[in-house]
């Protein structure tokens, strides 16, 4: 983790602005529904870029990357839903 700080960094204040926006629009389903699905695509995005420069991207990688991120919206829209 020491090595790759900037990439934690930059997932972190993407993660806080999503937060933000949630509870910013917590009364609008749909909007807090594609705030997530753009934050489940920021984090593959993320995750593809940061094993990319950690030397380490496997297909494997991407793929639970993909689904984590899948899961997490599909959870949120059920919830809202």
């Amino acid at each position: 983790m020491t090595i790759n700080k900037n990439d934690y960094l930059i997932f972190s204040i993407i993660a806080v602005f999503y937060l933000a926006v949630v509870l910013n629009f917590k009364t609008n389903p749909v909007f807090v529904i594609i705030s997530s699905i753009v934050f489940a695509l920021l984090y593959v995005v993320w995750g593809v870029f940061h094993h990319y420069r950690s030397q380490n991207l496997h297909l494997k990688i991407v793929l639970e990357y993909c689904l984590v991120a899948l899961l997490g919206v599909v959870i949120i829209s059920t919830l809202l839903l």
